[in-house]
């Protein structure tokens, strides 16, 4: 595909029948991403992005503390992500995306139609900044 998070409704491109396998990486390469748990703690309209999106700031505990992202999530309401559990990439840099200087990588699913289904970590004893391995 060339481009990521690119939805076109009638080719799907996230369909798990055309999603090709990624080459293989070695396990230093794989830990080399610092993946931890993190805890939402606002989110906000982000009325610079050019589709519909959200401005992001969760908790990954007392080592990596507080960052913000821009996020296509609207699948949520503001309501369901604030104190939610989730997953994120936090060594990737910062990247300015709509307006927003973003820290973090939210993961979830890719959906065929491009809706995004965050990841969770599974137990109400997940804090946040726990690491992915």
């Amino acid at each position: 595909m060339g481009e990521f998070h690119v939805v076109d409704k009638e080719l799907l491109p996230y369909s798990i029948d055309t999603q090709e396998r990624k080459s293989t990486v070695s396990p230093t390469d794989f830990l080399a991403l610092d993946i931890r748990t993190g805890k939402v703690i606002s989110v906000k309209d982000n009325p610079k992005a050019r589709s519909p999106a959200y401005v992001i700031e969760a908790d990954f505990g007392p080592v990596v503390g507080v960052l913000v992202t821009s996020a296509k999530v609207k699948n949520y309401s503001e309501e369901q992500l604030v104190g939610r559990n989730i997953i994120a990439a936090v060594n990737l840099g910062t990247k300015r995306i709509a307006g927003v200087k973003s820290e973090f990588l939210i993961l979830g699913a890719l959906m065929p139609d491009g809706e995004v289904r965050l990841l969770t970590p599974d137990g109400d004893d997940i804090l946040p900044g726990q690491p992915i391995g």
